[in-house]
């Protein structure tokens, strides 16, 4: 049977959950049913990643659409995929424009209830261009069940969704105390002090101020803790004047994004994810249960599923909430941490595995090029 060659679009290949997933999938996809070639806009630090079948369409900026229609027309030419996997935002626009008879569109979704006030006019009118052509694909991948009621009630087509949650590399995200212990030291932290930390990007969603205002609740009832924000942009000013406003200046180290995630989450006692809006499946949650540390989460996206009765789930947008949660959590023995942390590991092993991840993304694949594919 000849090999399904799959065209993936996305933005491009730098340091990030959507990116890391990906990676992921295109790792654990059968290369024995599936010819793999990715293309991206620009250049990105994880290219070296991908060994073979990597274009990059090497855009000016995001505005050049003339480049990316006909650069990307003339890579399907050269690599005559089966289907073409846009991925977020504009890529699924730009995949649907290159439909014909035999070429079959997935796109693939990942964000719930987006507040487009805090982004740019482009972003939401991507948006709304994307859910009138929905209907036009032959099948979109949402992340989280949450993303699905959000898309459908902004009318995405809901009889082309369907839900697959993100996958967690469980051998890679594992615990490691002697590297938790080193990362300690590189940040020269107290001896026996709590770490409490906050991994992800800089970006409005993920409400930093309010994971910074709860840092000041909690240093005022625990002083023995110490607190860690890691993530692009996330060493900046802005942060930096808010926690000394706080009074927790001393306390709070600001991380730009590390290779080391799954060191850092060992490297903490808890981990936290204070986003407001906008995430539907936060890696975050899972790549630290899988590491055996323990979460607080604001009930945001599929949080609530994702650390079930294993962790702590609190309003958005409440800090006096995420600091109580918090020194509750601190509050346990050693032992009832470490113990809520294992069987954190066994249920992400369970629910969220890599494996299952692509096994059910190939499901899609095969279903939409039955037709085609001989």
């Amino acid at each position: 049977m000849e090999k399904i060659r799959i065209l993936f679009l996305l933005n491009s290949l730098n340091p990030g959950g959507a990116e890391r997933q990906f990676l992921n999938l295109l790792d654990n996809i059968d290369k024995e049913k599936f010819f793999p070639i990715v293309v991206t806009y620009y250049s990105g630090k994880w290219d070296g990643r991908i060994k073979e079948n990597l274009y990059c369409l090497k855009l000016k900026n995001r505005f050049d659409i003339a480049g990316i229609f006909l650069r990307l027309k003339k890579i399907a030419q050269q690599t005559n995929p089966h289907i073409i996997y846009g991925l977020y935002g504009d890529s699924c626009v730009f995949s649907l424009l290159q439909k014909t008879r035999k070429l079959r569109i997935i796109w693939g979704l990942r964000a719930s209830n987006v507040d487009f006030d805090k982004y740019s006019f482009f972003s939401r009118l991507i948006y709304k261009i994307n859910a009138l052509l929905s209907g036009f694909t032959d099948a979109i991948i949402v992340n989280s069940y949450t993303g699905f009621e959000y898309n459908k009630k902004n009318s995405y087509s809901s009889e082309k969704m369907v839900v697959i949650p993100n996958g967690i590399d469980t051998d890679y995200f594992k615990k490691n105390p002697e590297k938790g212990s080193k990362i300690r030291k590189e940040l020269t932290l107290p001896g026996g002090c709590f770490l409490i930390g906050r991994i992800g990007r800089y970006d409005t969603m993920k409400d930093y101020p309010v994971f910074i205002e709860a840092c000041a609740g909690i240093s005022k009832n625990n002083p023995n803790v110490n607190f860690l924000i890691a993530g692009s942009g996330c060493n900046n000013d802005e942060l930096k004047n808010l926690a000394d406003k706080n009074g927790i200046g001393d306390k709070l180290y600001l991380l730009e994004n590390r290779e080391d995630l799954p060191d850092i989450y060992s490297a903490c006692d808890i981990t936290v994810s204070s986003s407001r809006f906008g995430e539907g499946f936060p890696n975050v949650l899972a790549e630290s249960m899988s590491c055996e540390t323990s979460c607080v989460t604001t009930d945001v996206g599929d949080s609530r599923v994702i650390v079930g009765n294993l962790g702590v789930v609190v309003e958005p947008g409440q800090p006096d909430l995420l600091s109580k949660a918090c020194l509750e959590l601190l509050r346990q023995s050693d032992e009832s941490r470490l113990e809520l942390g294992r069987r954190a590991r066994a249920y992400i092993i369970r629910n969220f595995s890599i494996e299952k991840m692509a096994r059910d993304t190939e499901e899609v694949f095969l279903g939409v090029s039955a037709s085609k594919i001989k």
